[in-house]
Parts: structure tokens; sequence; C-alpha cells
């Protein structure tokens, strides 16, 4: 029996460089969500038409609440709807708070 060995194959796997790829980022400012959510504040403004009077002050409430951060500028989103409901949730639970620490009941839908 006549073993040769041979040497060990080896492939070698030539990668071109990698160009550079500018990297854009893409930042909110309060420029370009400002609009979208006022214009969500004004389309809930005019549902409230149709809502019964007691209601229509909870809807100028939170038409209210999403002017007031639409103000400050949410950046981390880039859905102007998104940005307005989170807007409301923040602004019912420091409501929520407040009313906590004054020792007051929370009484939801009567």
């Amino acid at each position: 029996m006549n073993l040769t060995l041979s040497p060990p194959t080896v492939q070698v796997l030539i990668i071109p460089p990698l160009q550079e790829v500018p990297v854009v980022r893409m930042e909110r400012c309060t420029e370009t969500l400002k609009p979208g959510m006022d214009a969500t504040a004004e389309r809930w403004m005019r549902v409230r038409r149709a809502m019964s009077r007691e209601d229509q002050v909870y809807v100028e409430r939170l038409a209210g609440m999403i002017k007031s951060h639409a103000r400050e500028g949410i950046h981390a989103f880039d859905d102007p709807l998104e940005a307005a409901v989170f807007s409301v949730l923040v602004e019912l639970m420091k409501e929520l708070e407040r009313k906590r620490n004054k020792g007051q009941q929370l009484v939801l839908g009567t």
C-alpha cells in the first residue's frame, strides 16, 4: 500500500473593500412633527361637535394635551398620531398622580 500525502487545499476568498456609505440620520424636529400633532388636535376638535355636551369638555382637554406637547416637540416619534396619543397618555398619568398625591379617589366611567 502506497500512501502519498498531498498538501491540504486552501481556498482563499478575496473580499473587496467595503465602500463607505454615508450615514444619513433622519431626526425629527419640532417643525416637522408639530404640524401633524396640531392637525390631529384639530380633527379631534371637529369630532367634538358630534359628541354630547358632557363629552365635549373632555375632547377639548385631550386636544389641549396634544397641543401642549406639540410645542415641546417629541423627537422620538415618526408618526404624529403616535406622538399625540403618547402626549395624552403622559398628561393623563400626570393627572392621576396629582389626584393620588392629594388623596383623591379616581372615579372612572360614571
